[in-house]
């Protein structure tokens, strides 16, 4: 028997002593590799850089299949053209393709065969163009805790566009004994993400959050509450000027600020009051307090225009600003004309439509929160996943982190 030939009495002796299994066997054989074959498919995209105007070449691709976990099935290169093949060895299983581009990850879940094409952009520590667009601090209390939540939207209109990255993309100042409940980040894409603040060191009550800001427009929900006391001080820090920054709170609650603070009623509707400050610097800003007990109304229940709506004198303060923090402030009267008052309530409307979409993006649906869960946890896992690319991180470690991970998103799965 010659060389080339794939069988030989002494390899297979089945062809010599029973040539029909023998046929049977080989056409098995056959199946099975045409469906490993045909199994296989392949993933083909390129990734842009919008910040160059050019493909964008040496980017690390992967490709995450997300049943029963989160596994890395296969990584590539981007060429020269931005262009990658990925192999798919489970083309009936959800995947994810994630780019690193300057350390900062982009991609989008895979729904067909097409080819993908991701945008990425150049990242920098401190980007021109980025602003706060609305900042609004909704405060509510049973008496038993003051209730707070910190609703922010940061825009990147930065030219050319570019990725803002560092560890302290936002900051936020919380009154002093809160306890921070939650917090979310959505960026453009609109899919919000459970994420984590840190400390800054030496500045009790600071903290940051290093979630990129992407170009576009990047939406920050934070809640957290501390036990009830006769006021609670707010001294709020943006770390970006502002169009506005509002407070709205029940009317059953007391508003106070200090006389120059520059804070306004735009709204008092429905068992609600809005308290605002336009064209904010960033950095600290004047402090304000509250008292008293009362829960917000929903938010649907606001949003009509109410053209007769007039609002009563906001309370301001005659004590001076360095005061608050130590007693309460001693609210005192303001004349508002009646064109400037339905101007605020038109303003105010917005604010409140808007804090309602907030919620909505952020908390309101069930399964919202659930798909933020996960989506938190895959973007752990792809982190993971890149630190043993790069090194970073022993195969102890790896493997311990993997495992808890993919527990987690299991359950995640088993309770949908």
């Amino acid at each position: 028997m010659s060389s080339d030939q794939p069988f030989s009495a002494l390899e297979c002796p089945l062809l010599m002593n029973n040539p029909a299994s023998a046929c049977k066997l080989i056409f098995l054989s056959s199946l099975l590799l045409c469906g490993t074959l045909c199994a296989a498919q392949t993933i083909t995209g390129t990734v842009h850089n919008e910040t160059t105007g050019k493909p964008a070449a040496g980017d690390e691709v992967v490709l995450l299949r997300l049943a029963n976990g989160m596994l890395e099935e296969t990584h590539a290169k981007t060429d020269s053209q931005g262009a990658f093949t990925l192999n798919v060895q489970f083309p009936d299983q959800p995947h994810d393709v994630r780019v690193v581009h300057q350390g900062v990850n982009y991609g989008l879940s895979v729904t067909s065969a097409g080819p993908v094409n991701i945008n990425v952009f150049d990242a920098a520590a401190k980007v021109e163009g980025v602003s706060e667009y609305l900042s609004i601090t909704k405060v509510e209390s049973d008496g038993k805790n003051f209730n707070i939540t910190e609703l922010h939207e940061i825009k990147n209109a930065s030219i050319p566009q570019r990725t803002q990255a560092n560890p302290r993309n936002f900051e936020f100042v919380l009154p002093a004994n809160a306890q921070i409940d939650s917090i979310m980040v959505a960026g453009p894409a609109g899919v919000g993400v459970k994420t984590e603040a840190n400390p800054v060191a030496g500045n009790p009550g600071h903290y940051g959050i290093g979630f990129p800001l992407r170009p576009g427009s990047t939406r920050y929900g934070i809640r957290y509450h501390l036990p009830y006391s006769d006021h609670i001080v707010f001294q709020p820090f943006l770390p970006y000027p502002s169009k506005m920054f509002s407070v709205q709170y029940p009317n059953s609650m007391t508003f106070v600020a200090s006389e120059k603070s520059g804070f306004h009623r735009i709204l008092d509707q429905d068992g609600m009051r809005v308290e605002a400050l336009t064209e904010t610097s960033g950095g600290r800003i004047p402090d304000f307090q509250l008292s008293g007990t009362g829960t917000l109304p929903p938010d649907r229940q606001i949003i009509r225009p109410q053209s007769q709506t007039v609002a009563p004198p906001s309370p301001t303060a005659t004590a001076k600003a360095g005061q608050a923090q130590n007693r309460p402030l001693k609210p005192t009267e303001e004349k508002r004309s009646p064109s400037s008052t339905a101007k605020a309530v038109a303003i105010g409307a917005v604010v409140v439509v808007a804090s309602g979409a907030f919620i909505f993006l952020l908390w309101k649906v069930q399964a919202a929160k659930q798909k933020a869960a996960r989506e938190n946890l895959k973007e752990k896992l792809f982190q993971l996943e890149n630190e043993r690319l790069k090194g970073s991180i022993s195969p102890e470690q790896y493997a311990v982190t993997k495992a808890s991970l993919n527990r987690s998103l299991e359950e995640m799965v088993v309770k949908k």
